[in-house]
């Protein structure tokens, strides 16, 4: 039961964001459309480090309808510098959750 409960949970977070995402461009006005990035990362970032890392992008899997193994695979495609963590510019520039589901399906297409 407590599987199903956090299934449901990490489906609705991840519906919400992309949802609040999808309602912001993305790409080369990165300056214009940056603040509607800050509060999506600031959700997605459970621990307040600054950077999403770990099963934080575990809400987007199940927009995927992927299992959680591929976080790593998520973290890695908005990941520029290769640290093994999203920063809040490198989310951005990503495209925020769009940019880094869009860059899942264009590498790993069904």
């Amino acid at each position: 039961m407590k599987n199903v409960k956090k299934n449901v949970c990490v489906t609705v977070v991840g519906t919400l964001l992309l949802v609040l995402s999808s309602s912001f461009s993305y790409g080369n006005n990165l300056k214009q459309n940056s603040r509607p990035y800050d509060l999506i990362f600031q959700l997605l970032d459970l621990n307040h480090s600054g950077y999403l890392e770990g099963n934080e992008l575990a809400p987007l899997t199940s927009l995927l309808n992927v299992t959680t193994d591929v976080v790593p695979i998520l973290i890695s495609l908005a990941d520029e510098n290769h640290d093994g963590k999203v920063s809040e510019n490198e989310f951005t520039i990503a495209g925020g959750v769009q940019g880094i589901l869009d860059l899942y399906r264009t590498y790993f297409p069904n």
